[in-house]
């Protein structure tokens, strides 16, 4: 049997082998987020006393780093798109194509419908309690400067290029299942993450490629991205994939974990996966057909099939 030549492995058809951008992807963004989050670091340093501050959700140096992780994720789509792919930013999806604005609205409302109702039945069985938050204004301002920048430099990573590049070069079925395993991956280094919280961040991750591939756009994954995690932290009081954000509400998730998701949220949750399958259904529903590449990356304008 012949080993294939390196030349195989990171070339496609005389263009760079997909699993070649992969790779570039990630070093140019754990690079980039490198050069630009370290002036994040210097100029909001996290306290002497608390260095895990990094990782509090509330703090400047979280919120500073987690703009230069979009400034970061944005210039190396745009480079390995402009240099590598030979295409416009619009290959990304995230332009104002026609009929922009309602793909992200729509989004916004599937995200917060799904996650409104994993909330409404915890709290009906008993299994969560709310109390009273404290100081809105600012939990809502938290949600917007912390949670946006998050979706987006996710959406733009792991839809924008890397299922893109995938789906062209092999399909959309596998490209969906490759870039929900990587998206999963990604978060391997949450808090309070079981096998089930992992499950469901892929499945997640399937439901927004799906939509993605499907109308060419990155507003509607970015819309039900951003509204998601905005609902379940900022609105609800959940933690979000194991880390908290003040919200409107504070939401005590009790037992059985299997259902409420514990620590972690309700993304490690039964209840999550249910609403997940009913929200991929009615994506199914929405754009309809086998999950394909985009067509033209969304340059072409509004989806037809979009209902």
């Amino acid at each position: 049997m012949r080993l294939p030549e390196r030349e195989e492995i990171f070339r496609n058809h005389g263009e760079q082998h997909p699993l070649w951008r992969v790779v570039l992807l990630a070093a140019g963004f754990l690079l980039g987020s490198l050069v630009l989050g370290i002036p994040a670091l210097l100029l909001f340093p996290p306290p002497d006393d608390d260095p895990t501050a990094i990782l509090n959700l509330e703090s400047p140096t979280f919120i500073a780093s987690a703009w230069a992780m979009l400034a970061a994720a944005a210039a190396v789509v745009y480079l390995l798109t402009r240099r590598m792919d030979r295409q416009e930013w619009q290959a990304t999806g995230l332009w104002l194509h026609p009929g922009w604005v309602r793909e992200a609205l729509s989004g916004v409302l599937l995200g917060a419908l799904m996650i409104a109702a994993v909330f409404v039945v915890l709290n009906a069985s008993g299994i969560a309690g709310t109390t009273p938050g404290t100081q809105p204004a600012r939990a809502l301002l938290l949600g917007v400067v912390v949670l946006l920048p998050m979706a987006l430099t996710e959406e733009l990573l792991f839809r924008g290029y890397l299922l893109r590049n995938l789906a062209q070069a092999w399909g959309g079925r596998a490209a969906l299942a490759l870039s929900a395993a990587i998206f999963a991956i990604f978060h391997l280094s949450n808090p309070d993450r079981d096998a089930l919280a992992l499950v469901n961040i892929a499945v997640m991750g399937v439901l927004m490629g799906y939509a993605y591939l499907q109308s060419g756009s990155l507003w509607f994954p970015f819309g039900l991205h951003f509204a998601w995690n905005f609902t379940q932290g900022t609105l609800l009081g959940m933690p979000i994939s194991g880390l908290g954000i003040p919200g409107l509400i504070r939401t005590h998730l009790g037992l059985p974990h299997s259902l409420s998701g514990g620590p972690f949220g309700p993304e490690a949750s039964i209840l999550a996966t249910v609403v997940m399958a009913l929200g991929f259904g009615y994506i199914m529903w929405r754009y309809g057909g086998p999950a394909s590449i985009p067509r033209g990356g969304g340059t072409e304008g509004e989806n037809p099939r979009a209902r």
